[in-house]
């Protein structure tokens, strides 16, 4: 064996040595037709035969250098033993010479870094192996890509990942019409800007910021999952064309987290924006009609000033689709501060709304439309109000519904001043430093369903108001106050709340039955999971009880004997009536003038009898489709006239 190893050392050093007597007699090249000199004669040298062992006494062979040892994967690199090498962000960037077919992501390879060097990624002070996840986002930090509406990233027509905004945008130039710009989980540099009037970006459309990308192109595992997270502000100054914002997280950015800016749409999806030196999100399309639609899941909190900020002069929607809600806590100034006062468009909030724990108020609207609220949380505000609502042109109502609580904040819990009527239902207002509820309408006021408003330090509710007010009272004391106030000279409907229950022997659930106050004819959902039926209640007291298992949605309004087609029967006289009209699960929709149609339950219809008829002789009258008919078996119970019936349609009090 030794003496094997012997002959593979002579055979590797003769090969070296003739390779470098090559490279040392470099012979010159010449043209044909000139004779080559004569080549210089040398003694050959001469090798020793191949069997015959060298002397390793007399060849020394040394190493030119110690091998490198890396340390376990799991272990701090020693930076005395290894050195890491950084990767410069110009390493990772392509420059197309075609912007025609730009390069697919495997083309930005590492080609620039010298040979023989030793590549580590770091994560956490750790060494990565280049195979896993943490190193594969640790590589796709920072690297903006814009495609075309309706293409991918790696698609044709998409640019490819820069290192950073700063030079996408230089690279847009040639780009034209509206696109997505893709961002990968985390960005860093403070260069987020889109401006408009840049001019390599006048010719781009409509815009889209989507977070969440995993840096793969489409056709090699190109997926949008999570958020992009942002330590520095965003910030779109744009055309009249529709920004919209996706999945992005932007926290502790010095200055306002997120700024959108324009004259068109504004569409936001799944954004954070908390703990920033200034606004949350900061939203302005007021230069146009556009208007602005919140999706998803939206957070501002803990910020240096509003949560969130919205100048518009269109509607606005926010619309929650999970059960958390939008949120805007703990903020230096309002949680949510939105104004379309300046147009006409509505303001919607359709999910669950929290707004809790600000420096000021929780939640303030100014708006010339109608206002919609649904299951809003406003509390422990420390600077103002809970809820601060004001719609002020001609006709436009504020509505709540759901489940709303507005406890312990410095001034009212809920204030509204409508140029329309109010609608409430099921709000809580207690232990606010001004009243529970302060509500000043040039209509009507309705607060349905039992309302607590208790321990305020001024009134439990002030209603000022022309026309009629009702008011379902449930724990009203301990407020400094008294427990309401009615000025204005409109009419009131005072009661005591009863919360009537029944147990549910399937669900072992108290249930109650959902009452609901109608100021006009107004469309009402019948719920049978959360109630075990419906009461619509009109203003003279005339009502209709729905009960499970009828779904659907039903309306009520009421009659004068004006809006009668057809005379009365003979000897009778017109006192109330209503129509009724109930939308089930099948379809059904009575209008007025059909024949009635069975709904498949027996309902209770109720007629207010006036003090003036109590000892007359009364009846209850519907419309068959061609005459009146009088509805079997009314019987008078607490100076109402009540029926069992199982059809829709119109229904009369007469008597004769």
């Amino acid at each position: 064996m030794k003496q094997r190893s012997r002959k593979v050392i002579l055979v590797i050093m003769t090969i070296a040595s003739v390779m470098i007597y090559s490279m040392i007699n470099v012979a010159p090249a010449f043209a044909e037709d000139t004779s080559p000199p004569p080549l210089p004669t040398e003694e050959p040298v001469e090798l020793p035969p191949a069997d015959e062992l060298i002397d390793d006494t007399s060849v020394e062979i040394t190493p030119t250098e110690e091998p490198v040892e890396l340390p376990p994967a799991d272990e701090p690199i020693d930076d005395t033993s290894v050195e890491v090498v950084s990767i410069n962000d110009d390493l990772l960037q392509t420059q197309p010479t075609d912007t025609s077919t730009p390069p697919t992501q495997d083309q930005t390879s590492l080609s620039q870094i010298p040979e023989d060097t030793t590549i580590v990624v770091m994560v956490d002070g750790q060494i990565a192996p280049l195979a896993s996840q943490d190193a594969a986002n640790a590589i796709l930090i920072n690297d903006p890509m814009w495609c075309p509406t309706g293409k991918f990233p790696g698609d044709m027509g998409c640019t490819p990942n820069y290192p950073n905004v700063t030079t996408l945008i230089t690279n847009l130039g040639v780009m034209s019409g509206p696109g997505t710009i893709y961002f990968t989980p985390v960005y860093s540099f403070n260069d987020v800007s889109f401006t408009y009037t840049d001019i390599n970006l006048t010719n781009l459309g409509a815009l889209t910021v989507q977070g969440g990308w995993n840096g793969l192109n489409n056709g090699a595992g190109y997926a949008l999952s999570g958020v992009t997270t942002f330590n520095v502000p965003v910030t779109i100054n744009w055309n009249d064309t529709t920004v919209t914002v996706n999945d992005i997280t932007i926290n502790g950015a010095a200055g306002t987290g997120l700024t959108v800016t324009s004259s068109g749409d504004i569409v936001l999806d799944n954004v954070q924006a908390n703990g920033n030196s200034a606004y949350g999100a900061f939203l302005d399309n007021s230069a146009g009609s556009g208007d602005v639609t919140l999706t998803g899941t939206n957070t501002f909190n803990d910020n240096g000033s509003d949560g969130l900020r919205v100048l518009t002069k269109g509607a606005i929607d926010i619309v929650t689709i999970t059960a958390g809600g939008d949120a805007a806590t703990g903020n230096s100034g309002n949680g949510a501060n939105l104004d379309n006062s300046a147009g006409s468009g509505d303001v919607n909030l359709s999910g669950a709304g929290n707004f809790n724990g600000n420096a000021s108020s929780g939640l303030k609207i100014f708006s010339n439309g109608a206002i919609s609220l649904v299951n809003i949380t406003a509390s422990d505000n420390v600077g103002g109000y809970g809820a601060y609502l004001s719609a002020q042109d001609t006709g436009n109502a504020v509505t709540l519904n759901g489940t709303n609580i507005f406890d312990a904040n410095l001034l009212d819990g809920l204030y509204i001043n409508a140029n329309g009527d109010i609608v409430i239902f099921d709000v809580t207002a207690n232990s606010n430093g001004a009243s529970g509820l302060f509500l000043q309408s040039t209509a009507n006021i309705m607060v349905n369903d039992c309302t607590d408003a208790a321990n305020n330090g001024g009134i439990g509710v002030y209603a000022d108001l022309p026309g009629f007010f009702f008011l379902r009272m449930g724990e009203f004391s301990g407020n400094n106050s008294g427990e309401y106030v009615v000025t204005g000279g409109g009419t009131r409907n005072i009661k005591d709340c009863v919360r009537e229950r029944v147990v549910n022997s399937n669900k072992n659930i108290d249930k109650l039955i959902h009452k609901v106050n109608l100021i006009s004819e107004q469309t009402v959902p019948l719920e049978c999971v959360a109630f075990r039926g419906a009461m619509l209640m009109l203003p003279n007291g005339d009502s209709v009880y729905l009960p499970c298992p009828i779904r659907g949605k039903a309306s009520l309004a009421s009659l004068t004997e004006a809006d009668l087609d057809d005379a009365l029967p003979e000897g009778t006289a017109f006192t109330s009536g209503f129509n009724l009209q109930v939308a089930t699960e099948a379809g059904h929709l009575s209008t007025s003038g059909e024949a009635p149609t069975s709904v498949g339950e027996m309902m209770t219809i109720s007629f207010v009898i006036p003090e003036s008829k109590l000892n007359a002789d009364l009846a209850v009258l519907f419309w068959n489709g061609s005459k009146w008919a009088e509805v079997e078996g009314a019987m008078i119970e607490n100076s109402y006239l009540k029926a069992q019936v199982d059809f829709d349609g119109l229904f009369i009090l007469v008597g004769r």
